[in-house]
């Protein structure tokens, strides 16, 4: 069994840029000659202050149709995809990233590591390989564990040049940091969570913004921290949320387990594989005036069985407008829509003290017709 036990500073480099008010905590250890880092984010930023959810009233149905995907193919580890991934029409392929199961700190486009803003308290975090089935675990031994797992696209992060973080250019240009940003994508992971603090808590993966920074660091831009996201609680439910800026959220109306017929109604002690899909669409309000608008379409999927197969959507959700009143804060409309693409997805989950992960991905998909 390989432990990473993790402590040490860290600076930025030439793809990524990381605060330099980041203490990191543990031991360090180093594994193929790469440096392990993890780190842990104890502040009451986006946890906190939460808006009441909103009645999430584009959703026609009560239950959501239930559907399996096929026909598109499975991904580097066997599990199906829901939607295609993007071609060039010459023969390249669009954005893609799969955690590297052997070694996932070699890799420079991924960062399982979180920020200490408390730096009264030391908390003591470990980084182990599995070795009865090569899954990975993060645990901690304080139960406020908030855990950030960034992936980058093939450029790579880097804050300096995102020209502007005026959300109305953004929606304009069509990213945030470069052309080939994060926006229609397809997250897989599967998790399984063994200890948890708070069952209220849960699993997010998000994306359409960069690092989430809180106003206490130096490179803070509220603006920034936006995106969409897919929410999977610890309790089973699931929700979407939408951060218009860091730190201003909308929920919709939250799912219960019962839609997706679990016989348990939390998911502690098993893998589950979760899947968000966000994409956007080109909505004609007018035919007649051609009148075309951007809107996004949110997906959650489950996959209960842990065969990569039979995946079930228990969730989706469309932003047409009127979800939010918060984004002239960065000058954008106040229900604005975020068309955009960002150069960060997160892989996130809070007060679990011991949670497995595997298999996670990322991939840029054809926006369905």
């Amino acid at each position: 069994m390989t432990i990473l036990l993790l402590s040490a500073f860290i600076g930025s480099n030439s793809h990524k840029t990381i605060s330099a008010d980041l203490v990191l905590l543990g031991i360090s250890n180093v594994i193929y000659h790469h440096l392990v880092v993890a780190y842990a984010q104890l502040e009451g930023d986006d946890g906190g202050g939460e808006k009441e959810e909103v009645e999430d009233s584009n959703d026609e149905d009560e239950d959501v149709e239930n559907i399996v995907a096929a026909g598109n193919g499975v991904d580097k580890f066997g599990i199906d995809k829901l939607y295609p991934t993007k071609t060039d029409g010459g023969g390249g392929r669009g954005e893609e990233w799969y955690m590297n199961m052997l070694n996932p700190i070699a890799d420079e486009r991924f960062e399982p590591i979180n920020i200490v803003l408390n730096k009264t308290l030391y908390p003591f975090y470990t980084l182990t390989k599995n070795t009865d089935d090569g899954s990975w675990k993060i645990t901690s031994t304080t139960p406020e564990t908030k855990v950030r797992m960034h992936v980058f696209t093939s450029i790579g992060y880097n804050q300096s040049k995102i020209a502007t973080y005026d959300h109305t250019e953004l929606a304009s240009k069509g990213y945030m940091q470069s052309p080939n940003d994060w926006k229609n994508i397809e997250m897989t992971g599967y998790v399984k969570l063994n200890d948890n603090f708070d069952s209220n808590e849960k699993f997010q993966w998000f994306n359409r913004g960069g690092i989430h920074y809180t106003s206490t660091e130096p490179n803070s831009q509220p603006c920034e921290g936006v995106g969409y996201k897919g929410n999977l609680f610890y309790s089973g439910d699931v929700r979407f949320a939408k951060e218009q800026w860091h730190v201003s959220y909308e929920f919709t109306e939250k799912k219960e387990e019962k839609t997706y017929a679990t016989t348990d109604s939390s998911i502690e002690g098993k893998w589950i594989g979760y899947k968000y899909v966000v994409y956007n669409i080109e909505q004609n309000n007018n035919k007649n005036n051609n009148d075309i608008k951007t809107v996004v379409k949110m997906e959650n999927w489950l996959d209960i069985d842990d065969d990569g197969k039979d995946w079930v959507k228990v969730d989706e959700y469309l932003d047409d407008g009127g979800w939010g009143d918060e984004g002239e804060e960065c000058g954008g409309e106040p229900d604005q829509i975020i068309t955009w693409g960002g150069p960060i997805v997160t892989f996130r989950w809070d007060n679990a003290r011991d949670v497995d992960f595997k298999n996670l991905s990322v991939r840029e998909i054809e926006v369905p017709k």
